[in-house]
């Protein structure tokens, strides 16, 4: 028996008021969109493409051999995975949290009027509320299946060979060019992609857990888009509250546009930092160069007997 899943309520739910609407720059009055972009449909279609890339991904990593569930950093007790993942949560929070609150208070954020919220494609306060859980699914899917693809699969396939500087830079490589074809994508969100993805890469090197770089990650994305509303990506997210920069070229280039806070030099700065102190931090675990049944000099050829 085949189950259909209702997508268009859950479409409904992802989209704001003003989803069919767009400011005319001229007049400043809300017109009819002649867009045929729908946030919820991107939305649904990434969600329903991790959903399958994630198993076909583990299947992968068995049929290499030597990537199981302890190698792509899954394994391990469960209350110190839980552990890992809260951790790596909090810590993604606060890096969006502590300077967005302090650009706010310096004025470099203020509060979106009621009347534009009406304007926007994605929904904010109460109207975002019954999309709010699926929403948080969806970006915990995406951030998992992409440190499993970028940090897992990636970075500890190619380890033995490139060493772990030369994988950490490839990893990164991949993690930003998964993004390139993003709305409002340029050079200030290239640089803060390379900086997100060499920080997610360096903690997954040292500690060796999955859990704790998918809550990094999930942290930071959550923080963007359900609690400050900010663009996540490129892309503008149900929200409980909705941001936006104050106008004039330096607040642009600290705190970023269209395309979100990797975009600001601020965040790149907050990334560097966190960098620098996360990867100080954490307990280091052994390379999978080093670590015991890695026999395997260089990656398998399919074809040749092993």
């Amino acid at each position: 028996m085949v189950v259909a899943i209702p997508l268009e309520p859950l479409s409904q739910w992802l989209r704001g008021p003003g989803v069919d609407m767009v400011i005319d720059e001229a007049t400043g009055v809300a017109l009819p969109a002649d867009s045929d972009f729908d946030i919820a449909t991107v939305i649904l279609h990434s969600l329903a493409t991790w959903l399958v890339a994630i198993p076909v991904l583990l299947t992968l990593g068995a049929w290499l051999g030597r990537l199981d569930r302890e190698r792509l950093g899954l394994a391990g007790p469960r209350q110190v995975r839980a552990a890992l993942f809260l951790g790596g949560l909090a810590t993604g929070t606060c890096l969006i949290a502590l300077p967005t609150l302090l650009a706010l208070a310096l004025g470099g954020y203020h509060i979106v009027p009621v009347e534009t919220l009406a304007t926007l494609s994605a929904p904010t306060g109460s109207p975002a509320i019954p999309g709010l859980a699926l929403l948080v699914v969806g970006l915990f899917i995406a951030a998992f299946g992409e440190e499993l693809l970028c940090r897992g699969l990636i970075l500890r396939y190619w380890e033995p060979v490139v060493g772990p500087s030369g994988t950490l830079m490839l990893s990164t490589l991949v993690f930003t060019a998964m993004h390139i074809s993003n709305e409002h994508m340029g050079a200030l969100p290239i640089i803060g992609l390379l900086l997100a993805g060499m920080l997610l890469g360096a903690v997954f090197l040292l500690n060796g857990s999955l859990w704790l770089a998918t809550g990094l990650h999930l942290g930071w994305n959550l923080a963007t888009a359900l609690l400050f509303g900010l663009p996540v990506s490129g892309f503008l997210l149900p929200a409980c509250l909705r941001l936006e920069a104050a106008d004039g070229p330096l607040w642009d280039l600290l705190l970023g546009g269209s395309f979100g806070p990797e975009e600001g030099l601020l965040y790149h700065l907050v990334l560097v930092v966190a960098g620098i102190f996360l990867v100080s931090g954490v307990r280091p675990a052994a390379s999978l160069a080093g670590a015991p049944g890695a026999v395997r000099s260089h990656p398998p050829n399919p074809g040749r007997p092993q």
